[in-house]
């Protein structure tokens, strides 16, 4: 049933982009704004005053799939299940933000592409770019990070433990959304890093079966035995990935891979293939899945 699930939300996803009747927060603002000054009052750290909250609408949500299970011969719990990973996936419309970026930069215009890649980070992080060359190595690398935390953290917490994982994942990222977006760093990102930190480098490793196995494989085994933050793991291990596959390789000194010179046209070319390279390995992903499924059954 979860596979079926996931495999109705890809489809969905890959066809319809964003889902705003779904994506709807204020439901869980209004309940944090609500438990938040009880608990303060009660003493309650901070912190778990956000796992509490976080934890209420993750068990109500393990409570109904329980109820409904085995009902009409599981399609309430398919429904379920294809809504809450449908809920659970990133916000905002990456596709046309990344569509909008690559129109400047092909027209040479750095500064409106600049202004189109503040919002390529999932926490608005401001980009620290002087060069072009500085512009693309950001835009690689949170491209990369958007939609690993969009589809690939979710839907492997979705399969490994269950529809309440992934929804509690992309509540501890909404948790300090909007009023207070530092809070989310202050307080939950040691929860988000742990959820973040394998699902990471098992998509940095997967890069292998959708690219360049032995320069991606070898790229991995570096990244991991030096510690490397998961971004940068995913960034360094996507480009070695593409070694062969596109004639832009700019910007992938990291991976110790040789990249040969090129302009606007050839930094825009990496981006194209990394957002392929990710497509590559989403299918990938799915057919692990129903082999998976097909050696447990």
């Amino acid at each position: 049933m979860y596979f079926i699930a996931i495999l109705v939300a890809y489809v969905l996803e890959r066809h319809r982009g964003i889902f705003p009747n779904i994506q709807r927060d204020q439901w869980f603002f209004r309940l944090r704004d609500f438990c938040k000054p009880w608990m303060t009052r009660l003493g309650i750290p901070a912190l778990w005053q956000a796992l509490l909250i976080i934890a209420v609408p993750c068990v109500l949500l393990v409570q109904v799939e329980d109820s409904i299970d085995g009902m009409a011969f599981g399609l309430p719990t398919l429904v379920l299940l294809v809504t809450v990973l449908v809920y659970s996936l990133g916000r905002g419309d990456i596709e046309a933000q990344l569509e909008h970026y690559l129109d400047h930069w092909r027209s040479g215009d750095l500064q409106s592409a600049w202004h189109v890649a503040q919002g390529f980070s999932p926490t608005s992080k401001v980009v620290d770019a002087a060069t072009a060359e500085q512009l693309q190595h950001y835009a690689g690398e949170a491209l990369l990070y958007r939609i690993f935390e969009r589809w690939f953290c979710v839907v492997f917490w979705f399969a490994l433990i269950g529809a309440w994982a992934a929804l509690a994942y992309r509540l501890a990222r909404l948790y300090g959304k909007p009023a207070d977006p530092d809070t989310q760093s202050g307080q939950l990102a040691p929860l988000v890093a742990a959820m973040e930190w394998l699902p990471a480098r098992l998509l940095a490793l997967s890069f292998a079966l959708a690219g360049n196995f032995s320069t991606t494989l070898a790229c991995w085994r570096e990244q991991v035995s030096q510690g490397a933050g998961s971004t940068r793991v995913l960034h360094n291990c996507a480009l070695a990935a593409l070694v062969g596959d596109t004639a832009s390789q700019e910007g992938a000194n990291d991976t110790g891979v040789e990249a040969p010179a090129g302009g606007m046209l050839q930094a825009g070319s990496q981006i194209k293939g990394l957002q392929s390279l990710l497509q590559r390995t989403a299918v990938a992903w799915l057919l692990l899945m129903a082999l998976g499924v097909l050696l447990v059954d």
